[in-house]
């Protein structure tokens, strides 16, 4: 009877051995039916149906998978890998709470386990309670200093805290251990994005796709970085493949409509768009963004339909009242847009872009100090807010406030010192207070950058006029006379000037008093308009 059982004890072990190889070698299905084989010799073995679980968890089958691991937690409670894997069924289902549970006793059980630690942190991300993720993640590592996939999961941790250098580091630290992982690679890019550095990203995001060619959110990440830079066409490009390898990616189609508006493709955008929302038709991101399209085609009736619904599918949208209230600001219906302004304030506190739209209509309705409180708000959550400082530096010129202007025309050049617009700004608010020395710097740094500059702004061409009648209030007669002809060779009827711009004067004399200046007659008969 003893030879019996050894017997019958080898032949089931024999069955499970070969399971564990077919297993390994992904062979799920034959795998499956040897466990079942060694369950019906030995229905007592803990560990047939915890491999088991693991087989039906790898072919997806979850439930089955838990169910199996029940059986082997019933039949050895003292398991800790029976626990760590219906764990990771659990978090796979989306219980969170039943998988940390169960990674709590696995730790409990043997408390050196580095898987656990992983997939207990992992848990913890998924409901975003980040600092224990990267404690748990930590003490995997301390564990298993070797451990790429802990590496790994705390860097992506860092990159939800917004801590892009430290899961830069710590992505490094799971490509060199884990040269080929094309995951490693996809988030040290998005860390990279995060910190601005595009390039890098780039190159990460290509690594990513060359290791795993059918990388969707790679193609698509790279597809952002590109859009970031208005490389369009590039952009298109991943998003276009993105969409190859998964058609029904909503995101993909969404993504690809964006690039398409950054091109002016606008139907290619509304038809990307379109087909976003047959995909998912409650998805109110894609109908904000269809809306911003029909904006930009000047259809604002169609475009605030489509925030209408972005706002009736998610009232918390902060984005949809925004750009439902730059419509309405286009429209000149100032009342609703502040309306949308000042709801999507109160959902997102600190969306800096949000005060500064506000700021530009109240400044339409000529409320300046409300439009300087807005920008000033903007600037505070976004202190390098370019436009921000543009727009209340015009404001403050506005109401007199020079020096106040002055400051924030700097600032602006401070931020972007190719910026033509503000040398001609800043320069034309010296010339309102008077220092005309100051001004003329300006003017000749935006004639410095006019070639590239007069294309998209024809009007600035005009400096060469303003900065001639500066020479001519400080008498140098030849240089007042290059600039006013250049000036009228590139178009600038330069006597209704000096009659109508805001350095005008009535008539010669005019000039010839507020300056004490006597103007050659040359000069003179330039700005004089012909007779009648």
């Amino acid at each position: 009877m003893n030879d019996m059982q050894t017997k019958t004890d080898k032949h089931y072990y024999n069955y499970f051995q070969r399971a564990n190889f077919r297993l390994a070698s992904n062979k799920c299905d034959e795998a499956i039916e040897d466990y079942n084989e060694a369950i019906k010799l030995n229905p007592h073995y803990a560990r047939s149906y915890k491999n088991r679980g693991l087989a039906y968890y790898t072919k997806g089958e979850i439930d089955r998978a838990i169910v199996d691991y029940n059986k082997a937690i019933e039949l050895k409670p003292d398991n800790p890998d029976a626990y760590n894997n219906r764990g990771t069924a659990y978090s796979t289902k989306g219980k969170i709470d039943c998988a940390i549970q169960d990674y709590n006793k696995a730790i409990e059980l043997k408390p050196d386990n580095p898987d656990a630690y992983n997939n207990r942190g992992t848990a913890y991300a998924i409901k975003g309670t980040v600092d224990l993720a990267i404690a748990d993640y930590t003490k995997a590592i301390k564990l298993k200093p070797d451990y790429p996939t802990a590496y790994l999961n705390r860097g992506v941790a860092f990159i939800m805290k917004g801590e892009a250098d430290l899961a830069i580091k710590d992505l490094n630290k799971a490509i060199e251990l884990k040269p080929n992982d094309a995951g490693a690679y996809y988030d040290r890019g998005r860390a990279q994005k995060i910190k601005g550095n595009l390039d890098l990203a780039i190159a990460d995001y290509t690594k990513a796709v060359e290791l795993k060619p059918d990388y969707v959110e790679a193609y698509n990440n790279r597809g952002d970085v590109h859009n970031s830079r208005q490389e369009y066409d590039l952009a298109i490009k991943d998003y276009s493949k993105a969409i190859e390898l998964k058609p029904d990616a909503v995101g993909s189609h969404n993504n690809r409509g964006n690039a398409y508006r950054g091109k002016k493709e606008f139907d290619h955008a509304i038809h990307d768009f379109d087909t976003a929302l047959n995909l998912k038709p409650d998805d109110a991101m894609v109908y904000s963004n269809r809306g911003n399209v029909y904006k930009d085609k000047g259809e604002y009736d169609q475009a605030i339909q489509d925030y209408n619904k972005a706002i009736e599918l998610n009232p918390n949208y902060a984005i949809a009242y925004y750009n439902r209230g730059n419509t309405y600001s286009q429209k000149d219906e100032l009342a609703s847009a502040i309306q949308d302004y000042n709801k999507a304030i109160e959902l997102a506190p600190n969306f800096a872009q949000v005060y500064a739209r506000r700021g530009e209509t109240y400044n339409k309705k000529g409320e300046c100090d409300l439009a300087i409180k807005d920008y000033t708000i903007a600037i505070q959550l976004k202190p390098n807010f370019l436009a921000a400082y543009i727009n209340r530096g015009a404001v403050f010129s506005r109401k007199g406030k020079y020096g106040l202007a002055i400051r924030d025309y700097t600032k602006a050049i401070e931020i972007n010192p190719d910026f033509s617009q503000m040398y001609f700004n800043r320069g034309s608010t010296y010339v309102k207070k008077g220092e005309v020395e100051k001004a003329i710097k300006d003017y000749d740094m935006v004639i410095k950058y006019l070639p590239r500059f007069i294309e998209p702004f024809p009007e600035f061409a005009v400096s060469y006029y303003n900065r001639g009648i500066l020479w001519l209030r400080l008498k140098n007669w030849e240089k007042a006379k290059l600039d006013l002809m250049i000036a009228r060779n590139m178009g600038q009827d330069i006597d209704a000037l000096f009659r109508n711009s805001f350095i005008s004067y009535s008539s010669i004399a005019d000039f010839e008093q507020q300056h004490n200046v006597k103007l050659p007659e040359d000069i003179a008969a330039m700005l004089t308009p012909l007779p009648t």
